[in-house]
């Protein structure tokens, strides 16, 4: 158990095992015939995106260590790189759920990136009545089709139907907090490419220089649209990132703190300590005593 790391689990390993709901290894969709939930018992990062809808029952999930209540109406976004772990779902606990890779997705780009913004700020959507129908209908629908598998146009017919979904989607997100602004897409996308960044570099790389050079941009203009798009700044969202994979190695692995600090490449425990402590009010030791019930 010692040296334990959070497993990344691919998106094609939660889908039904007898490919029903699959169109290919990129996508797949499922109803509650199958327990999507049990691969997220213990806490995992996603290598993949997911969406889910719920129909009735509950279910308790966890999404970057943040609890989400998910009841009826519910529609539930996962990220790539987003840790995962389902807490609860109760006896009655009926949905949808889709998976797919980011890779199936990236011709979508006009209608994900509008929704983009909102789903990282708001991976749960409450929808109300009649919305709540036509949804189920809409994942009915795609479930309908994606077990027409040996369909000479299911790929293209599946990417049609997530295309309108994404939009009618950001719609509802749009009524719901219509304080925020309009994305603007460029900048959407430049927010959407950082995110990958930090996902992949965080351990290494922790300066808004790094991301700005990566991304063949200033400074001063990354932090100008990561401010926009987020209303946090280039650094938080990165000192978030690296929180959070402390926090699962200390709540979920049986690494020590010096591996933790080793792991995520500070130079020393000493300095690991004091940048938990300056983000989360406890040392690294208090936090995993109190979440273990020591």
């Amino acid at each position: 158990m010692k040296n334990e790391r959070l497993p990344i689990l691919d998106i094609a390993r939660i889908g039904p095992p007898d490919g029903r709901g699959y169109v290919t290894d990129e996508f797949w969709i499922a109803d509650s015939q199958h327990d999507c939930c049990r691969y997220f018992e213990r806490p995992v990062r996603l290598g993949g995106c997911a969406v889910g809808w719920c129909l009735s029952g509950s279910c308790s999930l966890s999404l970057n260590l943040k609890t989400y209540e998910i009841k009826a109406g519910d529609m539930f976004f996962i990220t790539p790189g987003i840790i995962v772990h389902s807490v609860s779902k109760s006896d009655d606990f009926e949905g949808f759920m889709m998976g797919f890779t980011s890779e199936f997705i990236r011709d979508l780009h006009q209608a994900v990136n509008p929704l983009y913004p909102y789903i990282v700020q708001h991976a749960k959507l409450t929808i109300d009545s009649p919305d709540r129908e036509k949804m189920t209908d809409f994942f009915s629908l795609l479930l309908e089709k994606a077990l027409r598998r040996e369909h000479l146009y299911s790929v293209e017919i599946i990417k049609s139907l997530l295309r309108i979904l994404f939009y009618e989607v950001s719609v509802l997100y749009w009524k719901r907090y219509p304080q925020e602004e309009h994305p603007h897409t460029r900048h959407e996308e430049i927010f959407k490419r950082l995110m990958r960044l930090i996902l992949h570099h965080y351990k290494e790389q922790r300066t808004v220089a790094f991301y700005a050079r990566t991304l063949c941009l200033t400074p001063k203009y990354l932090s100008a649209v990561v401010k926009e798009v987020s209303n946090r700044t280039v650094t938080e969202w990165i000192n978030e990132t690296v929180i959070l994979d402390a926090k699962t190695q200390l709540k979920s692995s049986q690494m020590t703190i010096q591996e933790v600090a080793n792991y995520l490449n500070f130079p020393n425990p000493s300095f690991f300590g004091r940048f938990f402590k300056k983000h989360t009010g406890m040392t690294p030791k208090a936090y995993r005593q109190s979440e273990l019930g020591f």
